[in-house]
């Protein structure tokens, strides 16, 4: 479902973006599994339910299943590999780094005991950590793994607010 959901967004993104043209779709994969994301969907979801209605178990035809793997590939090798992504995932890679560091760092003044906290971005982690506090001593889970799995499920804009939040100074108020 996963699969079926992306390949055609990541077609339709990659368009918006300017990284492809819809000519540069290869040719079996456009006219069989269609350009947009609807036609991708359709003809993978249909090609799904009849296939694995007659094979009593769940898979793709060998046709829709090759040209699943090619515009995958394809996929690959023009949007996910492409030169202004490669340049962004450097930069978020940095981002995700320092963001990382700095909750590493709070955690461990969370758990010294330390209750003043230096940001909104802190509140929302220590938060986080109380919520399921029970779940992670269950587990014995260490603290830079609790900073991971707090990032990892951190939406792309939420993640970005969080670093502005920390990186960047607060504007100083003046009275009038």
């Amino acid at each position: 479902a996963d699969k079926i959901a992306y390949l055609g967004r990541d077609i339709e993104d990659a368009l918006a973006a300017g990284f492809i043209t819809r000519s540069d779709v290869p040719d079996p994969i456009a006219r069989v599994l269609g350009t947009t994301n609807g036609e991708i969907i359709n003809a993978l979801v249909i090609d799904l339910i009849e296939q694995s209605a007659l094979q009593g178990e769940m898979g793709y035809s060998t046709e829709k299943y090759e040209l699943l793997t090619r515009l995958q590939q394809f996929n690959y090798d023009r949007i996910y590999r492409h030169p202004r992504l490669m340049e962004y995932e450097r930069y978020c890679m940095r981002i995700v780094r320092e963001l990382h560091a700095y909750l590493c760092e709070s955690y461990s003044r969370y758990t010294q005991g330390e209750a003043q906290t230096r940001s909104e971005v802190e509140r929302a982690f220590f938060q986080y950590l109380d919520d399921l506090d029970a779940c992670y001593a269950r587990l014995d889970t260490s603290g830079p793994q609790r900073v991971t799995d707090y990032i990892a499920g951190m939406t792309d804009n939420y993640c970005l607010a969080s670093f502005e939040r920390i990186t960047l100074p607060q504007p100083i108020s003046f009275p009038l």
